[in-house]
């Protein structure tokens, strides 16, 4: 099995699925990302990675900071 992937690892115009966060995730962070709609099962698209990791959630565009992104594990969509 690959190793899971966040965020930060996919490339700019991929769709994904949320599995989960980070083992290390803090609390606090962990309800940040799910106020910002970032809920396991979810599928998104990476609209971009520089500066910042871009997503679309359904109508939604959301820029997550390095240090939020590589909480999110996510697995690529077919």
């Amino acid at each position: 099995m690959s190793k899971p992937k966040t965020l930060t690892d996919v490339p700019a115009r991929s769709h994904v699925h949320i599995e989960g966060f980070t083992p290390d995730t803090s609390h606090e962070l962990r309800e940040r990302l799910l106020a910002y709609g970032l809920i396991p099962g979810q599928h998104i698209r990476v609209l971009a990675q520089k500066p910042v990791t871009v997503l679309q959630i359904e109508h939604t565009e959301l820029a997550l900071e390095k240090v939020l992104a590589v909480c999110v594990l996510v697995s690529r969509l077919a």
